[in-house]
């Protein structure tokens, strides 16, 4: 399977059409990220003369406040279109803990909350046109249509499809041959849109790289994992313009720059070196020849194959993490779950990874469909003679989703179904077939503990608990916050967080520097810095 090049997004007459382009993620509060997909949606509206406005309710305001001011900020723009991105629909952690009941789920949907947003949307905007896409529509785009009461979706790649859909809009003609619009109610198949930018992406200022700022080289992903939401729009790939990504990075590493720090990076990829390495070799490879590699680091998921030591030494050169899904170390529970990779391409993977002194993580996933006891031993097995130089991180059980391969093989397996009674969007149900999902936890701890390299389920609460003074710590820069005030709401509760304040600190730090505030920045002391970030 090989990938396309993506056409450029045609720009259309949207002179003073307004847009407001809603960051529909709960998750806001507690994990605050770019809203990148609608800063490409932005530039390309714009590009045509669209009037378009981003709002992000659960950043710019308390959880409690997101619904009220959403509301709000909508009956001030007045836009024609409003447009949803559904970045996440649940938190998909299965076992965060190994406290809590055996049988119970960490996993959080986020769909009831979602819908407060339309609804309040709803009331702020009455006449406009509502719309919604983003990386988890694909998962169940009809039932997520019934769910938020919205007519139209958009698969795959947003940027000229939401330009077409505004055009159409605009001129009263129409929505039919929209690329990649799904309407409700239609069960026909909707091919995913694949048209890209032809520029690079505006950002917004506010989001320093936290949790590293994103980055997309291409489109599509080449597998059919049973529990993936990609699974969906497998099949469908495009690489990006090589120099418009490259600029891209550029961007960022020069605004490293200017406040001395390295730009982290997160290509936001489905997996980077697929359907083949070529594209990931070239972006690495211009990143080189372009010298932003003494002043970046990069983070991104990647699969175990094809990962060739030319691809190894292009990580390391440019200071790359890589995530690589690997699973299982069992050909039959790789098979099972439609993953294209086996034991003997793990092996290799190691191998590469040790001798090219990659930095990296490993992640496992215990309790997929086909997995018992015996495969599950195996897998800890060879985890364990993993060498120390590579990390190894861990979960278990399979969030059950609607519309995923996975929730097929729920439905006829209800004994190994957990937290719930099988696939649903509202309730945190779990597959797991080797018993209630946190005492398999627990279990796997003790038989994988005793190596340093390899990360089990810790106890106690959640680190996310205390990580919402980062959404804090935006609102307060934006508002042109005063030191004391700072130092009182950001620097005192980072600095109590335990075992995570050192993380915190240096990230309200970065978000003090990345906006000009250096007053703030040394109100805010210092621990040494962490370790590279794992996206779990």
């Amino acid at each position: 399977m090989r990938s396309q090049t993506p056409a450029p997004v045609m720009r259309a007459d949207l002179g003073g059409m307004r847009v407001a382009l809603v960051h529909a993620n709960p998750w806001q509060t507690w994990r605050p990220v770019p809203p990148y997909g609608l800063y490409r949606l932005r530039t390309a509206l714009e590009d045509s003369g669209a009037v378009v406005t981003i709002v992000d309710p659960y950043l710019e305001r308390p959880e409690d406040e997101a619904e009220g001011h959403l509301t709000t900020r909508l009956r001030e723009l007045a836009p024609d279109l409003v447009g949803f991105s559904l970045r996440v629909v649940d938190t998909l952690v299965p076992v965060e803990t190994t406290d809590g009941a055996d049988t119970s789920s960490d996993s959080t949907p986020l769909l009831r909350q979602i819908r407060g947003l339309v609804d309040a949307a709803r009331r702020g905007a009455p006449d406009a046109t509502f719309v919604v896409g983003g990386a988890a529509f694909p998962t169940a785009p009809q039932m997520l249509l019934d769910a938020l009461g919205v007519d139209l979706g958009i698969l795959g790649n947003g940027e000229a499809a939401v330009v077409d859909l505004a055009h159409r809009i605009r001129t009263s003609a129409p929505l039919s041959g929209v690329d990649g619009l799904v309407h409700r109610g239609c069960t026909l198949p909707v091919r995913p849109a694949t048209a890209a930018l032809a520029t690079t992406t505006r950002r917004d200022p506010l989001f320093a790289p936290v949790f590293s700022a994103p980055v997309r080289t291409r489109t599509g992903c080449g597998m059919f994992c049973s529990y993936c939401t990609s699974s969906n729009t497998s099949g469908v790939n495009a690489n990006y313009s090589l120099d418009l990504v490259l600029d891209e990075i550029g961007e960022v590493v020069d605004r490293s720059r200017e406040i001395g720090v390295v730009g982290d990076i997160h290509f936001a990829d489905e997996e980077l070196n697929l359907p083949t390495e070529d594209h990931a070799v070239a972006v690495l490879q211009g990143i080189v020849d372009r010298g932003y590699a003494p002043d970046l680091r990069w983070s991104g998921y990647l699969n175990p194959r094809p990962f060739s030591d030319r691809l190894a030494e292009l990580v390391k050169a440019t200071n790359g993490f890589p995530e690589i899904t690997v699973d299982s170390a069992v050909d039959s529970v790789l098979v099972a779950n439609r993953r294209p990779v086996r034991r003997r391409h793990l092996d290799q993977l190691v191998d590469v990874l040790v001798r090219h002194e990659v930095t990296s993580v490993l992640n496992i996933m215990f309790g997929m469909p086909g997995e018992t006891w015996e495969t599950a031993l195996e897998t800890v097995a060879w985890a364990r003679q993993v060498p120390e130089a590579v990390q190894v991180t861990w979960g278990v059980g399979v969030r059950i989703l609607p519309g995923l391969p996975v929730s097929r093989i729920a439905a006829v397996e209800p004994q190994h179904v957990y937290a719930g009674a099988g696939p649903s969007f509202e309730e945190p149900s779990l597959y797991c077939p080797l018993g209630p999902p946190r005492a398999v936890g627990r279990r796997l701890n003790e038989l994988l503990g005793g190596r340093p390299n390899v990360h089990g389920i810790p106890s106690g609460e959640s680190i996310w608990k205390s990580t919402g003074v980062i959404a804090v710590a935006y609102r307060l820069v934006a508002a042109g916050v005063d030191v004391d005030t700072w130092v009182r709401e950001v620097v005192d509760v980072a600095s109590t967080a335990g075992p995570v304040s050192t993380r915190l600190l240096k990230s309200v730090d970065l978000i003090a520097r990345w906006n000009d505030r250096p007053d703030l920045a040394e109100a805010t002391p210092l621990s040494p810095a962490p370790a590279p970030p794992v996206h779990r």
